[in-house]
Order: C-alpha cells, then sequence, then structure tokens
C-alpha cells in the first residue's frame, strides 16, 4: 500500500500544540511536564530552553523515518485539500477531485476559546532557527527562517 503523510510548519504546529493544551489539558509527557504555560510566548520559551532544539522535526520523522522513507508523498498541512489531491492522484487513485477540494475542513479547533496571540518576532526566529532542518525540507522560502538566517549571520564577527 501506498503511504502518505502531511507535515506542518513548526510555528504553527506549536501554536496549535500550545491552545489545544490550554483547551483540553495538559498530559503527562515531556513537553507538557517540561513546558507548560499559560501564554504562547512563554510556551515557546521553554520549548528553546527545555526540550532539544528540533522537536517537530523529530516527531514527523519518527512517523515517517529520518530520510522521510516510509512516506513516498509528503503534503503541508497549509494546503491540506489540495496536496491531499495531489497524493491521490501520485498513487492513481480514482477520486473526485471536485467534491475533495469542495468539502468543508473538519476537526478544526475553537479559535475563539483560547485567541492567537502575537509573539515577538525574534522569539519566532528562535524557534525557526531551532526547526531549521524541518522548514528547510518543507518551508525552505520561510521568511521567518529566512530572517532568522540573516540575524545569525549579521551576529558573527567579521
Amino acid at each position: 500500500m501506498p503511504a502518505f503523510g502531511f507535515v506542518r510548519h513548526p510555528l504553527t504546529w506549536y501554536e496549535s500544540y500550545w491552545r489545544h493544551r490550554v483547551s483540553h489539558g495538559w498530559k503527562d509527557c515531556e513537553i507538557d511536564n517540561a513546558c507548560r504555560a499559560d501564554t504562547f510566548s512563554q510556551f515557546l520559551e521553554n520549548v528553546l530552553q527545555k526540550i532539544e532544539p528540533g522537536f517537530v522535526g523529530r516527531s514527523f520523522e519518527g512517523m515517517f523515518g529520518s530520510d522521510y522513507s516510509a512516506c513516498q508523498f509528503v503534503g503541508r498541512f497549509e494546503q491540506l485539500q489540495n496536496d491531499l489531491v495531489a497524493a491521490l492522484l501520485f498513487f492513481r487513485e480514482d477520486v473526485c477531485v471536485k467534491a475533495l477540494l469542495n468539502e468543508p475542513p473538519r476537526n478544526v479547533g475553537d479559535r475563539t476559546a483560547v485567541p492567537s496571540q502575537q509573539i515577538p518576532a525574534p522569539l519566532a526566529q528562535q524557534v525557526a532557527l531551532a526547526e531549521k532542518r524541518t522548514i528547510f525540507r518543507f518551508y525552505a522560502g520561510c521568511p521567518i527562517l529566512q530572517a532568522a538566517l540573516q540575524l545569525k549571520k549579521n551576529e558573527q564577527p567579521k
């Protein structure tokens, strides 16, 4: 059977994870025990201080293999419907493309219960650097990573 999966940009993965835990409760696991916080910014600060860099990427690799060889197609969450259609067509599945593209999203979290929180750009850039392997692989044009790399370059002595 062909295998395919989806990745999510690490910054939006962390936000979704934090929002879910704030809404539905924290668990007894590595990231929750070390990083639990009432604000998203503090959660990210805790991740950077207490969790080995690349946590999100390692979790994807745990599902797909370190070289993603367990998947013949990896799509991106941010374009879920289009990439699902692309995967199914890639594997020559008989699908109704129009029906798939017109299907409304399901299993969507309630953003009104826990509103989005702005995080400082330097914090987002630090997270992007910590997750750069995954971001380079699937989100090469990410402006947050590009800005972080430029800052890092400027920080180096001449």
